[in-house]
């Protein structure tokens, strides 16, 4: 016997529709990448590329490219992040650091290293020595030499041959007067200044002022000597007759012995 035929109950269940689609790829931000280039661009470069590649598969199409490229962009940037983010932590803590060490204990730093730093060499002028002659108004404060025989013999001399105070001497420049004027300002100007320097000299040379009497002059310049550059008077200290160093300590060979004098 034949078996009943199924009977139709309307049309049967057509095929399987298609499985909804999964989420698309997710972009990588564009904040956290530019972040991850500011903090740790090396990683950061890296997470650009990946996230251009994902923008470039999505357009593609291409969902699970896309898809692996952004997650590849998100874990480099974060990684960039975080090794900037630590960076920028521990410069900050080195930096407190230094700030409250200085600020305790830098003073006493500082003079630590600038006591051993060693100080440079003290170099010292070497003076020029002295020629053994020189022009009269060439004198300079110091200078010894021995006068003329006579009186007569000083407006002869134009060279003045120079000793050693140690040796003997009779006469010491005591002082030099600079002229400042520019043209040659007359005889007696010439002559006021200075006597009133070499007045200033003697005190300055015998601790005392000077007396009425004494021989101490000033050597000045001529007017034709002028017209040479001659600007300076020397003030001269006569002794009464040559003696060995100083004399300072001796005034009583600087005054003048006026009957001595008029004999």
């Amino acid at each position: 016997m034949a078996s009943p035929s199924p009977q139709s109950h309307g049309p049967g269940p057509g095929p399987d529709p298609d499985p909804p689609a999964g989420p698309g790829p997710r972009r990588p931000r564009t904040g956290l990448v530019a972040a991850a280039l500011l903090l740790f661009w090396p990683v950061g470069l890296a997470a650009l590329s990946a996230a251009a590649r994902a923008a470039r598969a999505d357009g593609a199409g291409l969902a699970g490219a896309a898809r692996d490229a952004s997650r590849s962009a998100h874990r480099r940037s974060w990684t960039a992040v975080g090794v900037g983010g630590g960076l920028l932590a521990l410069r900050a803590t080195a930096w407190v650091v230094l700030a409250v060490t200085f600020t305790s204990h830098g003073p006493g730093l500082l003079d630590q290293v600038t006591d051993r730093w060693p100080e440079p060499p003290v170099r010292q002028a070497v003076a020029a020595p002295r020629p053994d002659t020189v022009d009269p108004l060439e004198l300079i404060t110091g200078d010894c030499f021995l006068a003329p025989p006579d009186d007569a013999g000083w407006a002869e001399l134009t060279e003045i041959e120079l000793v050693p105070c140690a040796e003997e001497h009779d006469v010491v420049v005591i002082g030099v007067h600079e002229h400042e004027w520019g043209p040659y300002p007359g005889d007696d100007v010439i002559e006021n200044d200075a006597w009133e320097a070499c007045v200033d000299a003697y005190w300055g040379y015998m601790g005392a002022d000077a007396p009425e009497y004494g021989n101490a002059w000033p050597w000045m310049p001529s007017q034709d000597s002028w017209l040479y550059g001659d600007r300076a008077s020397p003030c001269l200290l006569l002794a009464s007759h040559p003696v060995r160093g100083s004399l300072s300590d001796r005034p009583d060979l600087v005054k003048l012995d006026l009957e001595t004098e008029s004999a």
